[in-house]
This record gives structure tokens, C-alpha cells and sequence, in this order.
């Protein structure tokens, strides 16, 4: 099988998200490389993809490729953790069949406070919690 592993770049400082984002992504190019070797090992054809801050070269990398799956190890876009849902979405809109969340499930859990009360909607065990706003005002409890 012709498998592309994706990983993000990290940039040095970031746009959204938390110092831990980055340091968490400074690992990713090492978890690439492992998994592709891991792959290539299994007796599949890899190719390691990089997505930096060209969203146009990635998407022609792809293209020229032309993997069968995608191993997914993007966690966002040009420093914004936020945008990890939109990586997967354009797995999706090139209908590249890839391993992970899609990217709807991505954007949801995104907001800690929206999946709470979707998982508490449908019956699921989910601690107790409360959200304040920064002038202390309760913002969402359950």
C-alpha cells in the first residue's frame, strides 16, 4: 500500500495554542520518521510529507504521491493547534482516506466545554465542571 506519513512543522514562536503545543510538536518529525520506517518495513511503499507554512506545496506533494492513506500525524497549521481540524479537513475535501479523528470530531473537541455537555446530552459519564470568565462570572457548569 502506498502510505504518506504527514507530520506539521513547528515554527519557533506560535500563533495560537500553548508553549506545551510546541513542545509537544518539536517530537513529530523523530515519530515520523519512526512510523515511516515502521511502515516501509512492513512492505509498504512511504513517502514522508511536510506540511509547513505552503499549504499549496503540500497539497501538489500529495497530488504527485498519490498515497492510498494518509498516516495523519499533523496536530495543526503554521503554529495554531486550533487548526489541527483543518489539516484533516483537507485530507478530506482530496478524499485521501487517513488515520485519526476526522475533522469535524477534531473541531468539537477542540471546546472542552461543548463536548461535555454533547457527551452529558447522550448519557455519558462526564465529571462535574464549571467554567468562569475572567471577571468571574460562570460561563457553563454541569
Amino acid at each position: 500500500m502506498r502510505i504518506a506519513v504527514c507530520y506539521n512543522l513547528t515554527p519557533a514562536t506560535l500563533r495560537r495554542g500553548e508553549e506545551r503545543d510546541r513542545t509537544a510538536d518539536l517530537g513529530v518529525a523523530h515519530e515520523a520518521e519512526a512510523v515511516n520506517e515502521a511502515l516501509a518495513g512492513l512492505g509498504h511503499d512511504t513517502d514522508l510529507i511536510v506540511l509547513d507554512h505552503d499549504l499549496h506545496d503540500f497539497v501538489l506533494q500529495l497530488r504527485k504521491y498519490a498515497p492510498q492513506l494518509v498516516f495523519n500525524l499533523c496536530e495543526g497549521f503554521c503554529g495554531n493547534a486550533h487548526r489541527e481540524m483543518n489539516v484533516a479537513a483537507l485530507f478530506e475535501l482530496l478524499n485521501l482516506p487517513f488515520t485519526g479523528s476526522s475533522a469535524l470530531c477534531l473541531g468539537l473537541t477542540q471546546d472542552k466545554i461543548k463536548t461535555k455537555m454533547l457527551l452529558s446530552q447522550k448519557g455519558l459519564a462526564t465529571p462535574k465542571f464549571l467554567s468562569v470568565s475572567g471577571k468571574g462570572k460562570i460561563v457553563a457548569s454541569l
